[in-house]
């Protein structure tokens, strides 16, 4: 119960500090609207010319790219100290995070928020909408979506904590970080070859903008499993590779103390 009241506490600061900014709030907002309608405009000519990829339709695209959307939007809204962990890390901030009684990991997290993510939360749900998938598979999607939350959580997580192990690293995971959003929302039916195993392997998008979306199309369990599976052992790996780094700046720390 602690840890909703200071989960949300945050996010009031974080609304508070927003909206105080109206005027470059809603500046955003309309941009993130028009960059991401005009990404869907050119999909829709691709399927307009070729119908289908692989199997998958203009609706498989759009129910994809909802999902993927709104889970970076609620990341992103939310958590985006994960987002941001680079720069924290670089900055040496996480200090003022190791002093505090709760799991440094949350603190970071909810540290920052994006409220803007509000727009692409919106825009994911329009297209899940258009799909069809909103409201024809409802019940499915109340599972998939959280696992679509969890995975972006993982990926930022995964890809902020290098900065542990590389200096100066703040540019390059940011740009990390933008490549895997445009990976992510990607037909990944169409990968082969390397690109299907990196995809499954050093970059799991797989399990996030492929097996959830087979699912949806056939309704065959081994699909769903296979996004539950590899979206817990990918947070598990992130998590890890996260605490394993902490000990090394912890380290850093105490050494430069002395010194």
């Amino acid at each position: 119960m602690k840890r909703w009241r200071f989960f949300i506490t945050v996010l009031m600061i974080q609304l508070e500090l927003t909206f105080s900014l109206r005027t470059s709030f809603f500046v955003k907002v309309g941009a993130i609207i028009l960059k991401q309608g005009l990404f869907l405009v050119m999909w829709g000519f691709f399927f307009n010319k070729y119908n289908s990829i692989n199997g998958w339709h203009f609706e498989e695209m759009l129910a994809m790219l909802g999902l993927t959307v709104f889970s970076i939007g609620v990341v992103e809204l939310l958590f985006y100290g994960v987002r941001d962990l680079s720069a924290i890390v670089d900055n040496n901030q996480l200090d003022h995070y190791l002093t505090q009684p709760k799991g440094v990991l949350i603190n970071v997290a909810l540290s920052k928020g994006d409220i803007s993510a509000i727009s692409e939360i919106i825009y994911g749900l329009i297209l899940l909408i258009i799909s069809g998938y909103l409201i024809s598979e409802l019940l499915f999607l109340l599972l998939i979506l959280p696992l679509g939350v969890l995975f972006i959580f993982s990926l930022y997580l995964y890809l902020g904590s290098i900065s542990f192990y590389m200096k100066n690293s703040q540019g390059f995971v940011h740009d990390l970080i933008q490549n895997a959003n445009t990976v992510a929302t990607q037909p990944n039916c169409a990968y082969h070859g390397f690109f299907k195993i990196f995809t499954m392997t050093i970059l799991p998008t797989t399990y996030l903008s492929f097996f959830p979306i087979e699912f949806l199309r056939g309704h065959m369990i081994y699909n769903l499993l296979y996004a539950y599976g590899g979206t817990l052992l990918f947070f598990f790996l992130a998590y890890t590779f996260f605490y394993q780094g902490l000990k090394r700046y912890e380290s850093g720390n105490s050494i430069s103390q002395k010194y």
